[in-house]
């Protein structure tokens, strides 16, 4: 125990000379001309003359909003990043903190994080642009990748996508997007062009966190818009703990589809959890609220010999975990859709995928869930159907509830119309009384943080559905000693004192490390 305390402290002593040692750069519109930026006073007026050969891994740039806001318009219209952190050390871009300077950051253009590594961004505005366009664009390009990127707590209104997230070709360019973490963000996409206006689109990409993040979506005249959109190769992504809501009504091109998640390409391991996914609104058009599918045939070339086949491996079976999500629609005739055929490329997922705990909810539906792909029957169980069809489920053609049980699937499954607090605005928390209140399945620790924030369970069971009904007393983390639902810095150096000082076990701060290092929330 003491060479653990040793190198604890070694190691806390070199993250204080990190923090010592780390700059602050300061941009205000307003701001003569010829600023060097070390100071409000001399801050660079501008993105376009940021001095970025002196931003250095660990450094922070403070952009004023004034005393309430100030609006930037980017130029070309793109803000570009021109500088890497370091593992450890991201260069961080944030709205300013001192009075004066501490208003809302509103930047009218795009920012672009092109082929650079290990930076956040967090606390920003983007507005629409008066032309079509992207807010937040995360590119690597040819022989340059992207790596350890966090995007948070910013709100993003875009007349474009929201967030577009793409590596190149990587068996041919070396080029990957990998690790980014998207969290804590508002993304609303409130306009009609005929602009592609998904919430966020990916293709090309590995290890990616969307998590805790509120999404509205309308756009009546656009090409298409999802919610969230992969293709080519998208691998290992949590999709956790968001409110997703599309309510486009579309009034042009009825040829085309606005759906909710649409994901295709799909590799690795796939996690979707503790999230209202919603497509409320009928519009007498055949959109999907939730497509997921395995790989497709252009990633065949990624199982040959090469520099990258450990980063894009190869994979027609991801294994998809979805687990205690809300998916809602009301499209006559339609229904909430999950398939794993990409398109006729492939209709196989890894027999380990489960469903389990989720609430599938149309009252206007012929049917209510379509899976295409046939995981073991017993892998599809807890799950509550609130429905008016007359089968509730395409397992190999569609099924009752009686015909699901007889071939093993659905033991514990609910068939019963759930009973929402407030869905007209999209609030899908269970209301006391209804179906699904203790009824789901014990699932590992990695799944125990509802939408609503609080822990599984809070009564006899876990809930069906994102949200953990609650009724009473609350459970919480040890380590949240105010008991607010978050774990904070003096909260989590006090949990770590008790374990140096013998009084719980590194297991008991491990877990609580890890939900502080992840927001703590």
């Amino acid at each position: 125990m003491r060479g653990i305390k040793k190198v604890l402290n070694l190691l806390l002593l070199f993250l204080l000379v990190g923090f010592v040692s780390a700059a602050n750069w300061y941009v205000d519109r307003d701001a003569p001309v010829g600023g060097n930026g070390q100071s409000w006073g001399t801050a660079w007026n501008n993105f376009s003359v940021i001095n970025w050969s002196r931003v250095q891994p660990g450094d922070t740039i403070y952009i004023s909003g004034g005393v309430t806001e100030k609006v930037y318009e980017a130029e070309n219209p793109v803000f570009e990043v021109g500088a890497s952190g370091a593992p450890g050390n991201r260069i961080k871009i944030t709205r300013g903190v001192d009075p004066g300077h501490n208003g809302e950051v509103k930047i009218r253009g795009t920012l672009k994080i092109w082929t650079k590594k290990h930076i956040e961004v967090f606390n920003l505005s983007f507005i629409p642009r008066i032309n079509p366009g992207t807010s937040i664009y995360i590119v690597g390009r040819y022989n340059y990748s992207v790596h350890d990127i966090v995007i948070r707590n910013n709100f993003i209104n875009s007349s474009g996508q929201g967030m577009h997230i793409s590596g190149y070709n990587p068996y041919f360019y070396s080029s990957y997007v990998d690790n980014i973490n998207i969290s804590g963000n508002t993304i609303i996409i409130d306009i009609v062009n005929d602009a592609q206006t998904d919430g966020i689109y990916m293709h090309y990409i590995q290890n990616v966190f969307i998590e805790d993040n509120y999404m509205n979506i309308y756009n009546n005249n656009s090409e298409h818009n999802d919610l969230i959109q992969t293709a080519h190769n998208a691998n290992n992504i949590t999709i956790a703990r968001n409110v997703l809501i599309h309510r486009s009504r579309r009034t042009a091109h009825p040829e085309n589809r606005d759906n909710g998640l649409m994901m295709h390409g799909l590799n690795g391991i796939i996690k979707i959890h503790n999230n209202v996914i919603a497509r409320p609104f009928d519009d007498g058009r055949l959109g999907i609220v939730v497509y997921l599918a395995g790989g497709d045939n252009n990633t065949v070339y990624y199982n040959m010999t090469g520099p990258n086949t450990t980063i894009y491996p190869y994979n027609y079976t991801p294994i998809i975990y979805f687990y205690n999500n809300i998916v809602v629609t009301d499209v006559a005739g339609n229904g909430v859709t999950i398939v794993a055929a990409n398109r006729g490329k492939s209709d196989t997922v890894d027999n380990r995928s489960e469903i389990k705990n989720n609430i599938f909810h149309c009252f206007r539906c012929s049917s209510t869930v379509g899976i295409s792909f046939l995981i073991p029957p017993q892998n599809i169980d807890y799950n509550m159907y609130s429905m008016n069809g007359s089968w509730i489920l395409n397992y190999n053609g569609g099924k009752t509830m009686s015909q699901l049980r007889s071939i093993g699937a659905e033991l514990h499954g609910v068939e019963a119309k759930a009973v929402f607090v407030n869905p007209d605005i999209f609030d899908y928390r269970l209301a006391p009384g209804s179906p699904g209140v203790d009824q789901g399945a014990v699932l590992s620790e990695e799944f125990r943080r509802s939408l609503n924030g609080v822990l599984r369970p809070q009564g006899s069971g876990w809930d069906i559905g994102a949200y953990e009904y609650v009724s009473g007393t609350t459970n919480f983390h040890s380590a949240d000693l105010n008991n607010d639902g978050c774990i904070g810095l003096s909260e989590i150096s006090a949990f770590v004192a008790r374990w140096l000082n013998g009084e719980i076990s590194l297991g008991d701060v491990s877990g609580a490390v890890s939900l502080w290092l992840n927001g703590g929330c």
